[in-house]
């Protein structure tokens, strides 16, 4: 089983290989493009992560649906009870697929994050990310690459690369004791993003300010997650906080208990954390907008058959403070 696991890895770094050996341009322009989603993604970082996490939840039942981040000096780390990874998975954290949002048959829905691309917002903070899960462990590192790329390139007569792609060259990755005891709590997979050099100890604690003080409204449109854990253990710093969300569909007549936006209606979203917040929110989802040929603006890519989408709008019914929702609660573009 891990050589067959090993065996996606190389076809992938392969694949690449092969790519870059028809056309050495795509060596560039894979570069460039790896640098232009962080740099357009920058500041969307714990959104992006959330919002695929919540996606790997869909159809996950019998468990709490939940997310863990934890902060350190050297790493950020990231679980989640999702569905764990698939080879299209695989190939869409690598840039070489188009993920595994479809649906097999039927229309098909654009997911929150069904494009793809927001996991590349970790390269703001690393350029060796990893990825622990039940199916496969793997890791990605250009430089690894740099070697059997130049030797390509070598023999097409082109110099060596300035630089290479990041994600295009998965390497299997040895297992990790934050991940064993990740799996003994239940969680499926674990992303580790190792700190450049560049995350100096401002942007570490930036990023674990951002996190103990996430808005409210960044987790509310979530479809599934249920219970999200943040821990912060930098120098100097060491604090948790948990989240905590129910849900209440209105399909007619009362108000029923369920287990996340999986229908168009009204929903009650309760969100309460261990700081004795407590807010709950009036939801309208519509999860069957037919897009048809109102199409100006999207990615003709990346939205390719798509022929649904959803909105959701909400309204704060109760709130900590005066049923006022402050603003340093609220997600700002």
């Amino acid at each position: 089983m891990a050589r067959g696991r090993n065996g996606l890895l190389e076809r992938i770094r392969s694949e690449t290989l092969d790519v870059y050996r028809a056309s050495p341009i795509r060596l560039r322009e894979d570069a460039s493009q790896e640098a232009e989603i962080a740099h357009d993604y920058q500041g969307r970082l714990l959104y992006e992560l959330l919002q695929n996490a919540d996606d790997a939840m869909a159809g996950e039942r019998g468990r709490a649906d939940r997310v863990s981040f934890r902060v350190t000096d050297t790493d950020l780390w990231v679980a989640n009870t999702g569905r764990p990874l698939t080879e299209a998975d695989i190939r869409g954290l690598c840039g070489i697929g188009a993920g595994t949002k479809d649906v097999a048959s039927g229309p098909r829905r654009a997911s929150i994050g069904h494009k793809g691309m927001g996991f590349k917002s970790v390269l703001e903070l690393t350029s060796t990310p990893a990825v622990y899960s039940t199916t496969w462990c793997l890791e990605m590192d250009a430089a690894r690459a740099r070697e059997p790329v130049t030797e390509l390139l070598s023999s097409l007569g082109q110099p060596a690369p300035a630089r290479c792609p990041i994600m295009r060259f998965p390497w299997a990755a040895d297992t990790c004791p934050e991940w064993e005891e990740a799996r003994e709590r239940g969680f499926q997979t674990l992303f580790r993003f190792r700190f450049d050099a560049r995350v100096n100890a401002e942007r570490r604690a930036r990023l674990a300010e951002d996190l103990l003080d996430l808005p409210v409204t960044t987790i509310l449109f979530l479809k599934h997650l249920e219970v999200l854990e943040i821990h912060v253990d930098i120098a100097g710093h060491s604090e948790d906080i948990a989240w905590a969300l129910e849900r209440k569909h209105h399909p007619g007549g009362e108000w029923l208990p369920c287990t996340g936006l999986n229908q168009t209606g009204p929903y009650q979203v309760w969100i309460s954390s261990d700081r004795d917040e407590t807010w709950c929110f009036l939801l309208a989802h519509d999860d069957q907008l037919r897009i048809g040929e109102n199409r100006d603006g999207l990615n003709e890519y990346a939205w390719s058959g798509v022929d649904l989408a959803e909105v959701t709008v909400a309204a704060l019914l109760l709130g900590t403070d005066n049923d006022v929702l402050p603003p340093e609660r609220c997600l700002s573009n």
